[in-house]
């Protein structure tokens, strides 16, 4: 007599399917996207090519090559961008700016987040989640991890058609963080459609669905080349040298612009300004799994150096609770700033998080570029020079 357990049996179809996502290579769909936010009376949408193609054996940063295009509206005006990623490089156009991420150059920002969530500039590209790849690492945790209760209905039907269905919740803290169900067609394994409700329930409950839909583009071709085939003018108009900001030292501080994270006004400096006293820059992108320990280095070396320092966060984009979260209470002599694109702009910055030393008289020291283990003891090294 053959007992199967049920447990077993769901766990291996799940894990079966997700090896069946992951050989859907290449892969080229047009997707359209769909938020509805808290007290919005109508939904977000936004236009989606997906491009992808499974990762050589020898790329352990992300489970396929991707190009994700998007474009949508705001306020009646059209908006677009892209992510990229191949080959341990990371492109990311949106509101007229251009980042780059290289793993050769500097692989922190590639690094997991803390607890072992996966993060990392290229596991973290908006709409990323909805190619087969990375559904099937998605359906790969299922198994193992006890906060998600799922079903796996292997043939099933969807509005008449034969399909592949997997639904269910996740919880945190005792809650349902997330409900979801995704729908595959039967016969080939692509997606049809997925829809997710985030903190349902609550006053923040955010409702998404995305359908899936054929496209007359072809698969990408994944190199730095074709990029900028694709999209001359965003590399001609808005891309920066990587190594850029290094080339400030002896120069005067670039001029900048920022609001304060406390929404109390800006900050403003013209190039040539003195300052009231020696000063850090700390140039931080919260995505970057980094920023945290980042934050706690520069602490270390300020409270560690005998003349006073003022230290300036300028963090990237212009999410303030995140902000807020990461800094905890400010310190004296600190001050934050938020949608700091002036300084990236000016200073030349892409790789994050980048230390600017800056001299009272508002010349550049020194520039350090990129998250190091001895951060603080290199700062508190370089800071001896300052005056």
């Amino acid at each position: 007599m053959l007992i199967v357990n049920p447990l077993a049996a769901k766990a291996a179809g799940v894990e079966q399917f997700a090896d069946r996502l992951d050989a859907i290579s290449p892969y080229v769909s047009d997707a359209h996207f769909e938020v509805l936010l808290p007290q919005a009376q109508d939904p977000v949408t936004y236009s989606l090519l997906l491009q992808s193609e499974k990762a050589s054996q020898a790329d352990t940063l992300a489970p396929c090559s991707y190009l994700i295009t998007w474009s949508t509206e705001s306020h009646g005006s059209p908006l677009k961008g892209f992510s990229a990623y191949f080959g341990g490089d990371v492109y990311r156009f949106r509101n007229s700016k251009l980042q780059e991420y290289h793993y050769a150059q500097n692989p922190e920002p590639f690094s997991t987040t803390r607890h072992g969530v996966r993060g990392g500039v290229q596991q973290s590209a908006q709409f990323a989640e909805f190619l087969p790849q990375f559904i099937a690492q998605r359906l790969r945790d299922m198994p193992s991890d006890s906060s998600y209760a799922y079903a796996f209905h292997p043939d099933t039907l969807v509005s008449g058609k034969r399909s592949i269905v997997v639904e269910g919740e996740k919880r945190s803290m005792g809650y349902v963080s997330s409900e979801f169900e995704y729908v595959f067609d039967f016969d080939s394994g692509l997606p049809v459609s997925v829809s997710l409700v985030n903190s349902p329930g609550a006053i923040s409950e955010q409702l998404v669905d995305v359908t899936y839909s054929p496209s007359d583009e072809g698969p990408a071709d994944f190199t730095e080349e074709a990029l900028i085939e694709r999209w001359p003018e965003e590399f001609e108009l808005y891309r920066q040298d990587s190594f850029r900001s290094e080339n400030l030292v002896g120069k005067a501080l670039p001029s900048y612009s920022c609001p304060y994270l406390d929404g109390q006004g800006r900050a403003q400096h013209i190039a040539g300004e003195p300052l009231q006293r020696p000063a850090f820059i700390v140039v931080i992108d919260p995505e970057v799994a980094t920023a945290q320990q980042t934050i706690a280095d520069m602490r270390l070396a300020a409270d560690a150096l005998p003349q006073p320092i003022e230290v300036v966060w300028a963090f990237s984009d212009n999410h303030a609770d995140r902000a807020s979260d990461l800094l905890g209470a400010l310190q004296p002599g600190e001050t934050a700033l938020i949608s700091a694109r002036s300084i990236v702009r000016n200073c030349g910055i892409t790789l994050f998080p980048t230390v600017i030393l800056v001299n009272s008289d508002a010349t550049v020291a020194d520039v350090i570029p990129g998250y190091n283990n001895q951060l603080s003891e290199i700062v508190i090294q370089k800071a001896s020079i300052m005056r």
